[in-house]
């Protein structure tokens, strides 16, 4: 156990259950967060603030103390920089010698949603072009110049600014 645990890609935690003392973390965990073992083992989740979204980890909380576990659950995490990593977090609670403990995986999706947000903002673009081009295509040449400000209207709101121009050069 403590071998894949400690050399297994996700981030993972074991901590005492229900007091969410950590008590030991792998090395992708400290590899990806910034901490040092000395800076997270003894202290509480909350004590190292490490979650973003406080509600979101109260909800996991609940449906440990419901079922003994949770799967799937996006939460974000703070590193010791500052920085923000999305992670895919299961738990559950695991007994070992009458004692409880609470091991904790997270796998980083940072790199996926931030493609996956990529890809919406590249279709929202596409789709507002063709909206565009569809409207100018079909009006006609004594509607053209409402058109053309209703055009850079919905590509002002996509740029989410507050002005657009259109020169014309004679």
């Amino acid at each position: 156990f403590n071998k894949v645990f400690d050399n297994n890609p996700a981030l993972m935690a074991i901590s005492s259950y229900p007091e969410s003392v950590l008590t030991e973390v792998n090395r992708s965990f400290l590899a990806k967060t910034g901490f040092s073992w000395e800076e997270v083992i003894g202290k509480t989740i909350l004590g190292i603030e490490i979650f973003v979204e406080p509600e979101i980890l109260k909800e996991a909380s609940l449906d440990i103390k419901r079922n003994g576990y949770y799967y799937n659950r996006e939460m974000k995490i703070r590193t010791k920089t500052g920085a923000i990593l999305d992670g895919l977090f299961s738990a559950e609670i695991i007994t070992n010698q009458q004692t409880k403990y609470l091991l904790t995986v997270m796998i980083d999706i940072t790199e996926s949603k931030k493609m996956e947000k990529e890809i919406k903002l590249q279709n929202d673009f596409y789709n507002i072009a063709s909206k565009v081009s569809e409207r100018l295509i079909q009006t006609n040449s004594s509607r053209l110049d409402m058109e053309i400000n209703r055009s850079l209207e919905m590509l002002g709101l996509f740029n989410k600014v507050d002005r657009t121009y259109i020169f014309d050069l004679d």
